[in-house]
């Protein structure tokens, strides 16, 4: 259940909120240039890395990560990134408001723990 669908009004007050935040702009602009406004974890990433390669880094990526997998002109080989090394604020805690807010669709987690993350099994969809 999520206050989308509890509080249709305080779900639209969050969203102007969340809007207003660059990373989660970048987000959604990532999402809309995907085909059918949905992707896994790592095409969302890719997808945003295309549209705005500073911003993406540390939106998706824990800072040691982005590290090793930065080829010479800085620029992230995905493929390369771990399961791990990605930044789990983004896939568990703003997913979630990103859903409570109606902006995402629920599509649920890549897995119940940072341990058991399946960025591949993580969904996201414009709602």
């Amino acid at each position: 259940m999520t206050l989308a669908l509890v509080s249709p009004r305080a779900s639209a007050a969050l969203r102007l909120l969340l809007l207003h935040d660059p990373m989660v702009r970048h987000l959604v602009q990532g999402l809309g240039s995907l085909p059918g406004w949905t992707g896994t974890f790592p095409q969302l990433a890719r997808s945003c890395d295309a549209i705005d390669p500073a911003r993406t880094s540390p939106v998706f990526l824990l800072s040691d990560g982005a590290a090793r997998i930065a080829d010479r002109r800085g620029r992230i080989q995905w493929h390369l990134a771990r399961p791990s090394e990605r930044r789990t604020s983004t896939y568990m805690q703003w997913k979630r408001y990103l859903r409570h807010a109606g902006i995402i669709a629920n599509t649920g987690l890549g897995g119940a723990t940072s341990r058991a993350y399946r960025p591949d099994r993580d969904l996201w969809t414009l709602a």
